[in-house]
């Protein structure tokens, strides 16, 4: 091969080189999530300004909207969500889905639309229970359970049921009602002799969190349908968890159960549902931290119960529930202890939510949402649930609270200890870029190499060179 022949074919090869590497540069950047772990196109984002609009008729209220808008961004095409944000470090983690998780956040987003009719909080609450539904497993033919991961938890079909009930008191749509009758159905055929609740299908062992919830569901399913069995099947529990040899008081049961028992005390109007629910509650409100203390960046700790994290919202859930009958019956001391529980855990739970714009490193994945806590392991972790059941915890607030009420609840904006990260997009795209760059200069250093060898050089004489050229 001439000397040419062999420049061409090298040039040649090189503009194939490049072409392939910069073909492979916008391959990976559109279609290949793995090289850009946490990005999938984050649409443009600007601050919802909801209360200064008139869209919200309280600060309260925005901040409610504001979670339910950090749901609708996490939420994928399929129905499922993003499920753990580290808002600290801008990483995704959906390595350990809870699908138990993802019926409540389904729930609470139901609930929300029902209040505030935002047509936004409804699609994303639809399409959340289609992704659900498609785990449905027909056990028998009155029976039926959500089997997701091989494992059929009382827990995910009880979180189903709340969101379904209240998509129907909401629209009047009767579209899941077979689903919620099936569902109930399979809670009762999950009680033991005892009047427990086993907690997963197969095992007899119970949940303390998957009972609480059986109690609410059950509730709401009769609202919805009037079936005897599932009074019988609570009546029954209740002797269970009531007996003095059980120990009732653990906070994953109380507050779901506190909420099931107001429910079932204003549809059956029997004292017993309500006393549970009252000596529930009292026990819960004495948990409430009341010692105005702060942490070393200044953030009140003032208001949390059981703990300084924002699992102080799923306890306000029960302890809203039981204001609303302590109301119906005047009981003015548990209104004004429950009343004051409720706002300072709210207060609390609001310092949590991320509001500030240059706290993070992309506000539109964590704006709205609540991290679990400030001095606590994970702190800067965004998990669905904890939005969840902040956004619970506000429509109690909102539905039990005068107008009057909710102006004067403070909503301090919480201090963090982390600066905004550059995103790891852009740390992997600049890692990409380098490694297809490097792809690209090898070949045209490679071509230059070859045509220094094999081309004489031709030297370009100056003016006053006699030489020719």
């Amino acid at each position: 091969m001439g000397k040419k022949k062999k420049v061409l074919s090298i040039f040649v090869l090189c503009l194939l080189f490049t072409n392939i590497a910069i073909f492979l540069r916008y391959l990976i950047f559109f279609y290949h999530p793995y090289c850009f772990k946490d990005w999938e196109g984050d649409p443009d984002w600007e601050r919802p300004e909801y209360y200064k609009e008139g869209i919200a008729d309280s600060k309260v209220e925005e901040c409610a909207r504001y979670a339910g808008d950090n749901i609708e961004f996490s939420q994928c095409c399929n129905g499922k969500y993003r499920y753990i944000y580290d808002a600290e470090n801008d990483i995704y983690d959906d390595s350990d889905y809870n699908i138990v998780r993802h019926a409540g956040t389904t729930y609470a987003m139901l609930d929300l639309y029902k209040e505030l009719e935002e047509e936004k909080y409804l699609a994303v609450g639809l399409t959340g229970l289609e992704y659900l539904l498609e785990f449905t497993y027909r056990i028998s033919l009155n029976e039926w359970a959500i089997n997701y991961n091989t494992k059929m938890k009382v827990g995910t079909v009880s979180l189903a049921i709340l969101g379904m009930v209240r998509y129907w008191q909401a629209t009047g749509n009767e579209r899941y009602n077979i689903y919620v009758e099936k569902f109930a159905n399979f809670i009762v055929s999950q009680q033991r002799n005892d009047g427990a609740f086993a907690g997963i299908y197969g095992k007899k062992e119970e949940n303390l969190y998957y009972s609480g919830e059986a109690f609410y569901a059950l509730a709401m399913a009769y609202d919805m349908l009037e079936k005897k069995e599932y009074l019988k099947a609570i009546e029954d529990a209740l002797e269970f968890y009531w007996s003095s040899d059980y120990d009732y008081d653990d906070s994953a049961f109380i507050p779901w159960a506190s909420s099931g028992c107001a429910k079932w005390y204003r549809l059956t109007d029997d004292d017993k549902f309500l006393d549970f629910c009252f000596e529930m509650t009292d026990i819960q409100i004495g948990r409430q931290n009341l010692i105005d203390d702060v942490d070393d960046l200044g953030n009140s700790l003032y208001g949390y119960i059981v703990g300084p994290t924002v699992n102080t919202g799923v306890y306000l859930e029960g302890i809203g529930d039981a204001l609303r009958v302590a109301k119906s019956e005047e009981d003015t001391e548990r209104i004004n202890n429950y009343h004051n529980c409720l706002k300072a855990g709210i207060e609390w739970i609001l310092s949590l939510q991320f509001r500030k714009e240059n706290q993070l490193g992309r506000p539109q994945r964590a704006f709205g949402g609540f991290h679990r806590g400030f001095d606590v392991d994970d702190a800067y972790l965004i998990r669905i649930d904890y939005t969840q059941h902040a956004i619970s915890a506000l429509l109690r607030v909102l539905r039990e609270f005068s107008d009057e009420e909710i102006e004067v609840i403070e909503i301090r904006n919480g201090k963090v200890d982390f600066k905004p990260k550059k995103s790891e997009f852009t740390d992997n795209l600049n890692q990409v870029t380098f490694l297809i760059s490097a792809i690209v200069v090898i070949p045209i250093l490679i071509f230059i190499y070859y045509v220094k060898k094999y081309i004489p050089t031709i030297e370009i004489l100056k003016p006053d060179n006699k030489q020719r050229f």
